[in-house]
This record gives C-alpha cells, sequence and structure tokens, in this order.
C-alpha cells in the first residue's frame, strides 16, 4: 500500500456519513482500485484457516503473524504488508475520532490497541 492509499482511504473516512442502524456504521466503496481488489481476492486464505466466531455463519482469519505463519510465502508477503496499512496508527485515530470512542477509559491504563480479521 501507499502513503496516497491511506491518505486518501483516511479522507473519504472522514467524509463517510455515519449510519446509526442497526449499528453505528460507515460503508465505503472505491477504496482498492481493481487490480488491488483483484489481488487482495486472490490472496484470501483458504477458508480451512479461518476461525470460528461467536456467529455462526462468520468466520474470522485474524490479521497478525501467527495466522500469517500459516500462509504460503507470496500470500503472508501480501496479507503482511496489507495488515500494515489496516492497523496503521493514522487508520486507527480515524475510527476512534468517526465512532466518538474514548481515547481513556476512567481507571484504565492503555492505549487501542489495532487487531483486525478477515470476516
Amino acid at each position: 500500500m501507499n502513503d496516497a492509499l491511506l491518505a486518501t482511504s483516511l479522507a473519504m473516512m472522514r467524509a463517510a456519513p455515519m449510519c446509526l442502524y442497526p449499528f453505528n456504521h460507515f460503508s465505503l466503496s472505491g477504496v482498492f482500485d481493481t487490480e488491488l481488489y483483484a489481488a487482495l481476492v486472490a490472496q484470501l486464505p483458504d477458508s480451512n484457516l479461518y476461525d470460528e466466531t461467536p456467529d455462526p455463519q462468520r468466520l474470522a482469519f485474524g490479521l497478525h503473524e501467527r495466522k500469517f505463519d500459516r500462509l504460503g510465502a507470496q500470500q503472508k508477503a501480501f496479507w503482511q504488508e496489507l495488515s500494515t496499512w489496516l492497523l496503521a496508527d493514522d487508520l486507527i485515530e480515524v475510527l476512534v475520532d468517526k465512532f466518538k470512542l474514548p481515547t481513556r477509559v476512567p481507571g484504565a491504563n492503555y492505549r487501542y490497541q489495532a487487531t483486525a480479521a478477515l470476516t
């Protein structure tokens, strides 16, 4: 991913209207160009590598090294690079602001930890 793509995506997220029903969310179109989206789909891990979630109709593949080690070299490199972009501090800050999340919780001494999964 390049810095221009990240900057464009962050601007799109900031500008996207927040939907409140049935839960707080927003939707973006056109974040990934056609070539990158095709590569993303081509590099999706095999479904047997996904983990169960509390929702029986969803599976998840965590974006962290322990999961990446189960992938082939090309897939691993792709997801390592993409996860760096998806878990970037700038992106997390936009999401915290967008969803009006507290940056501090009384009595807690932590900062948001970026985690993500394909679902």
